[in-house]
């Protein structure tokens, strides 16, 4: 019996004299420590450090994975399933990851940089991380992607956090098209993605789209307190079915020459097409939009159903909508650009400088009708615009008093104006 106690002491105590790194299954520069598991940087690529280290804390229960040092390298992507807990750096200004050029196949399916899927609770936060044009082509990666499982398409919830973090790319001198955030089905999984998306507090700089998502069945996604310079089209939403929330962000659009009339023109852009869900759910509030006019047009925010009818509650209240200083013929675009959606509601928001029409209702044969839009206390004394409010095709919705006699043209005539001053359409 001694002899076997021994024996099994031994053992004990052999395990515990194993470096962290032999525990974890990871290389020298991965270790515990408390409850976390830390990644020093290495001389070349940090990436296969970093999936080994997310992985080893999903296998093992850590709920912390901690960047340790000021600079790190990523040369091939990081593919993580099941992690629940933090990936952070020190801050963001003490934490540098820098994705490298070429290294990425773009063709194949999923090129995400950094990709979760199946997380209940991933968390990102603390880092700057620097993207210029990782594709071995040209081709159209995300920095930090929250998908369905590719592996198993049946696992398609994931609840995904972006946490202060800046996204930094070359914008329009990048060779690649380059998404920020995005929470998108897997490319070979049919069925859309489910869970949450929280972006907060976070920087995007001289991307092509900042924000990217599609979550259905009533899912949750929350853009707030961000700031989006030189960035494309920074929040783009296609055929989703989720309650959005996009509030208290600083958002500059129209903002680069993409040669077409759709990139780099819009601050929010959400569309539905065929097939869409049925229901979806948008707050857009507090936010500030400031028009680069860069392009002959740009808009703010940008709504559309352009096929089938779809149930889309929208409000849109309080922001600042900055347009060109003075004369309105800088710009031909608008601040409010709606097509296909009934019921919502456009309230207290702050309309400065110009453009050719601040608040835009449309329908058209190939679109759904529109009716019953709500238009109140909104404050157009700084507006220069060409005209202030259009409603084409529009009717049964209301344009309030109190709004400094904004200018409008009313197509239908079915719609109700109880102050602002008719005219022709520009």
């Amino acid at each position: 019996m001694r002899v076997f106690t021994s024996f099994i002491l031994l053992l004990v105590l052999c395990s515990w004299g194993l470096p962290a790194s032999a525990q974890l299954g990871c290389g020298s520069s991965v270790s515990v420590n408390g409850g976390a598991i830390e990644v020093a940087a290495v001389s070349g690529d940090d990436a296969p450090n970093i999936e080994c280290a997310l992985n080893a804390a999903t296998a093992q229960g850590f709920g912390s994975v901690l960047l340790t040092s000021p600079q790190y390298s990523i040369a091939s992507k990081v593919v993580v399933d099941g992690f629940t807990g933090e990936f952070k750096g020190i801050s963001i200004a003490n934490t540098r990851v820098q994705v490298q050029d070429g290294w990425m196949n773009c063709n194949a399916s999923n090129p995400n940089v950094i990709q979760f899927s199946n997380g209940f609770g991933v968390v990102v936060r603390f880092m700057t991380i620097a993207v210029g044009s990782p594709c071995q082509f040209t081709g159209s990666p995300s920095v930090i992607g929250f998908t369905t499982d590719p592996n198993n398409c049946a696992d398609r919830t994931t609840f995904g956090t972006v946490d202060r973090v800046t996204i930094r790319g070359q914008g329009l001198q990048g060779t690649d098209f380059v998404d920020g955030v995005l929470m998108f089905t897997a490319d070979n999984c049919g069925p859309r993605i489910l869970g949450t998306l929280k972006v907060n507090r976070s920087t995007f700089d001289q991307l092509d789209r900042g924000v990217v998502s599609g979550v259905v069945a009533n899912g949750q996604v929350d853009v707030n307190f961000n700031t989006f310079t030189a960035v494309g089209i920074p929040i783009f939403m296609r055929d989703q079915s989720q309650s959005t929330t996009i509030l208290g962000n600083m958002i500059e659009y129209n903002n680069g020459d993409y040669g077409d009339n759709f990139f780099g023109r819009y601050g929010i852009r959400m569309e539905s097409l065929a097939g869409s869900p049925a229901n979806n759910s948008t707050t857009i509030k507090n936010n500030t939009f400031r028009n680069q006019l860069v392009n002959s047009f740009g808009i703010a925010v940008g709504l559309g159903v352009f096929t089938d009818p779809v149930n889309h509650a929208v409000f849109i209240s309080d922001n600042i909508f900055e347009g060109a200083t003075g004369s309105q013929t800088a710009d031909n675009g608008a601040g409010i650009g709606i097509e296909g959606i009934n019921d919502g509601v456009i309230s207290g928001n702050a309309f400065r400088g110009g453009t050719r029409e601040w608040i835009f209702l449309t329908t058209s044969t190939a679109r759904p009708a529109i009716a019953g839009w709500s238009i109140l206390a909104n404050d157009f004394s700084q507006s220069t615009a060409e005209i202030d409010i259009q409603l084409i095709g529009a009717s049964e919705s209301v344009v309030g008093r109190g709004q400094d006699n904004p200018s409008f043209f009313d197509q239908t005539g079915a719609n109700d104006i109880l102050e602002g001053t008719a005219q022709a359409a520009p």
